[in-house]
């Protein structure tokens, strides 16, 4: 009997011992897991966060990027619109020039020229009926007309 109590005994600590053991890796196993999973959740945060960031700076850059291109297209607008004003302004001044030119001085003979300069007179003394290089301007030349063989 005696024997047998020691035998329960030592069942009863080495069952201890194995439910020690037990709950020791069942422990383990579980804080492996949480530790995993921290470090999943960990991971998934710094992934969040990166992925954030990459999105900002993107963003970021887009806006510099849109910023930039307006910016072109307001220098562009602005340098067409100058270029309009002066081309515009230049056949202004020519026609001005021209109407100037064209209409005679008060109190200025027509015949005169204006600062040195001669007038276009219309050309009267030509005759339009006078032949050019041998025809007339009806067509006929010699007695011929154009369609007829000379």
């Amino acid at each position: 009997m005696r024997l047998d109590r020691e035998r329960t005994k030592l069942k009863k600590s080495s069952d201890q011992e194995e439910h020690k053991d037990k709950a020791e890796k069942s422990e383990q196993l579980i804080m492996k897991k949480c530790l995993s999973f921290k470090g999943l959740k960990l991971s998934t945060t710094m992934v969040k966060v990166q992925h954030e960031v990459i999105v900002q700076s993107v963003e970021t850059q887009q806006k510099e990027v849109v910023s930039k291109v307006k910016t072109q297209l307001e220098r562009k607008e602005a340098t067409m619109e100058n270029l309009l004003q002066n081309k515009t302004r230049s056949i202004c001044d020519k026609l001005s020039k021209r109407n100037n030119m064209d209409k005679p001085v008060v109190g200025q003979d027509i015949d005169n020229p204006v600062d040195g300069q001669e007038i276009d007179k219309p050309v009267d003394d030509q005759n339009i009926d006078s032949p050019v290089d041998g025809q007339f301007v009806d067509g006929k030349a010699d007695g011929h007309t154009m369609d007829e063989p000379k």
